[in-house]
């Protein structure tokens, strides 16, 4: 999880700086971990969760 909030971060620096090339980049890789986690572990109760964010993930793609 701390791999997202890495991602999340760079993600953020790289709206505020307009690059959005690295910011659509940045949304990739934290989709790829989402999908790995749902995909891995499974098992996990958290995991059931994940689909919520699929909205706001989408929209921000979207923005971007």
């Amino acid at each position: 999880m701390i791999n997202i909030q890495i991602h999340h971060a760079k993600l953020w620096l790289s709206g505020e700086n307009k690059n959005w090339k690295l910011a659509d980049f940045e949304m990739n890789e934290i989709k790829e971990n989402l999908e790995g986690i749902q995909k891995y572990c499974s098992d996990r109760i958290e995991t059931k969760s994940i689909g919520m964010i699929n909205l706001s993930m989408n929209s921000l793609s979207n923005s971007i």
